[in-house]
């Protein structure tokens, strides 16, 4: 840089020993009236400059010499690295020393660049006037900082000095740290606990303080893990198929953090028990087997294999069903679980009870006319030592029962011309329990009638024997027979009845909607729920004349539709000139459309935080309940926070969008939510995420969370966009099952308040909502 100086001088210089001074490239003597030029000025031109005007001495004044004082000032030197003096967790105390000479005096002040190291952020501060210390504040704890000193005069500033670095003082955390994941590990009672440190750590992670209480205990175990190496961590000991909390404390050395507490579960592990007191007891009459055990101890186990399910006590039972009956089992219990089988116990041998036996039938039957004796013969079981079989014998006025065990038996001293009957059951006794008996049914009947000179009749004569005088008798009453035969005959001609008379009932019915059809209104049949629509000015239609109705409205090209409609937009703009709301100014910019606004009865009115209760928005009744739908356009930016304010005073947690944000090149709808997972947007004092997004051809479903943004503690709704873009702005769908199919997804989400719909405006809407209505 140049500098240039000049001083008025009013004396010739002639001394010859300064004429080379003067003489010098930077210096310039200037005439008429004689000027020093000095171009460009440095540090060693300071000094005193004498100017002398040389006479007669005898007329010699004071006046005739001059002095000019000439300071020449450069840039200070850079001031040393300053030197920590005192510090904290969020301040440093910075002194610094600084060398000058004269061409840098006087210094102005000092200036100090602060660097933080992490992200390389850089600021400057200045020193309180020209001293030699600053305290910097305002600093985040344990975060390396550098510090450079410059210095500034009237010439400039000076370049920074030399950096100290310097970490300051942590704190301890103010957030907790985060659990990610609480998996069971591969080892019986061990889970690993997925951990990120705080987010504002402020110092080095020392290590992990961890409680782990299961439920219904009274104390927490608590463990420290110091420096862990990784973010997953390793806790044992723990009781298999529990329930436990575990809260996690980070440990930076300066303090500990808030704790994080999640309840998790562990797995099952392998029993290593033995189940204990078992009874194994065969069922009476049925091949089946009970078993009885129990468990010393925790009775919190299950056996998976056989569906027992958890009970509060620790005995346990179970059945084995559809066994062989009469056969040996050989049975040992053991519990398992998907991880595996514990011990078994001891070997149990039992067997089931016998069956219940077959009733036996008499194969023959013999008369001795001497002793008056008859021998009766049947089927016998297989030997067994506790079965015997019980012989009925009666006539029209005794009865004989008697027990035998062998498969034969005589009877002596009968009645002649008396008619007996005769039949069999066979009994065994239970080996599961010794007082029952299985009894098996009676066999089959038969008839017997003794006459004189040997002669018998009988419903069982044997043929081959040549000396019978045995004649043939029915095995069984007539009457029994015409009895049987009636009750079948009046079971088929009910059923014939019947038959008849359903298909009389069903042509008549359809009879009776081929007249209706065919006399459409001319039939007046009394409804005792007609379709009305409104009972003012329009006539009931019986559900009966409903179709007939329709085919006669929409002849001549629908003319008389056309004119219903007329008469329904006419009465709709009388009422609504007196119920909407005015397009004041103060409304207009939170009006997608200057002509459509909320009417004044039915809209909503929000607590919103700019004074204006206004939202485009009105509920909407359905047939069951009042306020179902709220029908409302499509928000704009400059409303998305009175939308979500909306949506959370409301409770709604079901948004139905029906419209695309852009068609034909022009925007019908801003988006007022996120487009990317895990990404967020703050509206006013809302912040919505978004979770999820399933897409199919016709709709996509969206899972947002909604939050206020500084609440404590935090509260976050889980909100629901199902948006239909299959609808064109100015038009109808080309096919109505993509609507029903949506219609038929909407109706399955549980709705916690109203639900909102909205299009480009909300003209569409009311028909969306009737849609919605008939789910």
């Amino acid at each position: 840089m140049k500098h240039k100086m000049k001083i008025d001088i009013r004396d010739i210089i002639t001394d010859a020993a300064r004429q080379w001074w003067v003489a010098h490239g930077r210096y310039e003597l200037i005439r008429p009236f004689y000027a020093l030029r000095i171009e460009a000025v440095k540090p060693e031109d300071s000094g005193t400059y004498r100017c002398r005007l040389e006479t007669d001495p005898l007329f010699s004044l004071t006046m005739s010499t001059a002095y000019i004082d000439l300071t020449v000032l450069v840039k200070p030197v850079p001031p040393s690295s300053p030197t920590i003096k005192e510090y904290t967790n969020h301040s440093v105390t910075l002194t610094w020393t600084h060398q000058t000479a004269r061409a840098h005096r006087p210094i102005k002040r000092f200036a100090v660049a602060v660097r933080s190291m992490p992200d390389d952020a850089r600021y400057v501060i200045a020193a309180p006037s020209n001293s030699t210390s600053v305290i910097v504040d305002n600093l985040s704890p344990f975060t390396l900082y550098g510090f450079a000193v410059r210095a500034e005069n009237a010439a400039g500033n000076s370049e920074f000095g030399p950096e100290t670095t310097f970490r300051t003082l942590g704190e301890a955390p103010k957030t907790p740290p985060i659990i990610e994941s609480i998996t069971n590990a591969s080892v019986g009672g061990c889970v690993t606990v997925h951990v990120r440190p705080p987010q504002d750590m402020h110092g080095e992670l020392n290590g992990y303080v961890i409680y782990t209480q299961r439920l219904n205990d009274t104390e927490p175990r608590k463990q420290f893990f110091t420096s862990p190496l990784s973010s997953f961590l390793n806790i044992c000991g723990l009781h298999s198929d529990s329930s436990y909390v575990i809260s996690i404390e980070a440990d930076n050395g300066f303090g500990i953090s808030p704790a994080a507490k999640v309840p998790f579960e562990t797995e099952a592990s392998v029993p290593n028990w033995v189940p204990q007191n078992v009874t194994i007891k065969p069922s009476v009459e049925r091949p089946e087997i009970t078993i009885d055990w129990s468990k010393e101890g925790d009775p919190k186990w299950k056996m998976e294999s056989l569906n027992v399910e958890k009970s509060k006590f620790t005995s346990y039972s179970h059945r084995l069903i559809n066994l062989a009956p009469d056969s040996e089992y050989k049975i040992r219990l053991s519990a398992s679980s998907y991880k595996g089988e514990g011990k078994r116990s001891q070997e149990y041998v039992t067997k089931t009870d016998y069956p219940v036996p077959t009733p036996p039938e008499i194969k023959g039957i013999s008369f001795d006319c001497k002793p008056k004796a008859v021998f009766i013969k049947w089927t016998s079981l297989v030997k067994l030592n506790e079965s015997f079989y019980v012989v009925e014998l009666q006539n029209a006025s005794s009865k004989l029962v008697k027990n035998v065990n062998l498969a034969e038996m005589t009877i002596k001293n009968l009645s002649l011309n008396s008619e007996y009957s005769i039949r069999v059951f066979s009994a065994i006794r239970s080996r599961a329990d010794n007082k029952t008996l299985l009894k098996s049914p009676f066999g089959t009947v038969h008839r017997l009638v003794l006459k004189e000179e040997c002669e018998y009749s009988s419903s069982l004569c044997n043929t081959n024997d040549p000396n019978h005088k045995c004649l043939q008798l029915a095995q069984q009453p007539t009457y029994h027979r015409l009895a049987f035969i009636t009750i079948v005959f009046a079971f088929i001609l009910f059923f014939f009845i019947v038959i008849l008379i359903a298909r009389m009932a069903k042509n008549r019915s359809v009879d009776l909607k081929l007249l209706l059809k065919k006399k459409e209104k001319c039939v007046y049949l009394e409804e005792v729920h007609p379709l009305v629509y409104d009972p003012v000015g329009f006539d009931d239609i019986p559900v009966e004349l409903f179709y007939g109705v329709c085919e006669d409205l929409g002849r001549n090209n629908y003319v008389k539709y056309k004119a219903q409609f007329e008469q329904i937009e006419k009465f709709s703009s009388t009422d609504n000139e007196d119920s909407a709301i005015q397009s004041d100014d103060t409304h207009l910019d939170k009006n997608r459309y200057l002509n459509i606004g909320a009417i004044d009865a039915t809209r909503i009115r929000i607590n919103s935080s700019t004074g204006s209760d206004y939202i485009n928005a009105n509920y909407i009744d359905s047939t069951l309940r009042k306020k179902t739908y709220i029908a409302t356009q499509a928000p704009l930016p400059s409303t998305f926070a009175d939308f979500w304010c909306m949506i959370w005073q409301e409770r709604c947690n079901v948004i139905v969008m029906i419209t695309n944000l852009v068609e034909d090149g022009r925007r019908k709808c801003d988006q007022y939510w996120p487009s990317v997972v895990d990404s967020q947007q703050v509206h006013g004092i809302y912040q919505i995420s978004l979770l999820s997004e399933t897409i199919n051809a016709h709709f996509s479903h969206r899972i947002l969370s909604l939050k206020i943004a500084k609440s404590l503690p935090p509260t976050e709704r889980k909100i629901h966009q199902l948006h239909f873009i299959g609808w064109p702005d100015h038009g109808v769908p080309t096919s109505v099952f993509p609507l029903l199919n949506f219609i038929n997804y909407v109706s399955d989400i549980h709705t916690t308040g109203s639900i909102v719909v909205h299009c480009r405006s909300k003209f569409m809407i009311l028909g969306i909502c009737l849609f919605l209505n008939l789910r």
